[in-house]
């Protein structure tokens, strides 16, 4: 699991955020795009709106399987 929290008063329909993971920290190839919603994200991403007040807590589940480790980047890119 992945959690974090984003400020509601940063979401301004523009700036994209992201969570990649891998097993090594040079390939990012799994990608789970975060939106204003559990709805509009990736499935596995959950969004809990206003929890705490003024606040998303943001949290991307995925299953290790295999792997004996994974690694897990936040990527936000604001519009130019």
């Amino acid at each position: 699991a992945f959690t974090f929290r984003r400020a509601r008063a940063s979401i301004d329909g523009s700036t994209t955020v992201a969570i990649e993971v891998g097993t090594d920290l040079n390939t990012w190839p799994e990608i789970y795009n975060v939106g204003t919603n559990t709805a509009a994200s990736t499935p596995g991403v959950t969004v809990e709106e206003n929890t705490p007040t003024g606040f998303d807590t943001v949290t991307l589940t995925v299953p290790r399987g295999l792997d004996g480790k994974k690694f897990a980047r936040l990527v936000v890119t604001p519009a130019p």
